[in-house]
């Protein structure tokens, strides 16, 4: 719900409404809000602010290819929601492909190289170094991290199924169902 939603006030009241059972029962759990898109989060979580909701951290989605291929951007956005919110940020949500080839004849999310960001090919180490520079820029002041999406949906009914995995270029095992070199990307300490 977008914050001139007249629905607004409803969401609001429901997510005071979960949070309040989540902090009786279980105290010492942490309470993530998350939104699709860093373009739209400042307004966003500035709203919730102004409507006190009491919760613990800022969950973004950042996939390039429908958030806009700029991590320039991505780490401006970040710094001025952290700093007019002051929360830990996580990047909630986000992926890349290790390739734009098929496994299977479903039509994958991402297929082509103008989806990309320049100077992350669709390789594995593309794919690696992607992951390495989103987890450097989410822990910059609050040790955030980040979520990668699917990282086991490949492709696994057969190379001509057609309601196959849309995502198997873009999780952490290859064709061949063999890690790559990203899942090592996600446990390094970057501090």
């Amino acid at each position: 719900i977008y914050v001139t939603d007249t629905n607004w006030p409803n969401m609001v009241a429901l997510l005071k409404s979960g949070i309040k059972a989540v902090r009786e029962s279980a105290p010492q759990t942490k309470i993530i809000v998350h939104i699709a898109g860093y373009d739209i989060a400042e307004k966003y979580f500035a709203k919730l602010q102004s409507d006190s909701l009491d919760y613990d951290i800022i969950g973004l989605s950042y996939y390039p290819w429908w958030h806009g291929k700029s991590l320039d951007n991505l780490k401006l956005w970040v710094s001025r929601i952290e700093s007019r919110i002051n929360k830990p940020i996580l990047i909630a949500e986000t992926a890349y492909p290790f390739s734009l080839g098929w496994n299977d004849f479903t039509n994958n999310i991402v297929g082509d190289s103008t989806q990309l960001i320049n100077e992350y090919p669709a390789t594995k180490l593309g794919q690696a170094a992607y992951i390495s520079t989103l987890s450097r820029l989410s822990q910059r002041r609050y040790n955030s991290g980040l979520c990668y999406w699917a990282p086991d949906w490949i492709s696994y009914k057969s190379n001509t199924a057609t309601d196959a995995s849309t995502w198997e270029n873009l999780a952490l095992f290859d064709f061949l169902n063999n890690a790559t070199p990203a899942l090592d990307s996600l446990g390094k300490d970057y501090q």
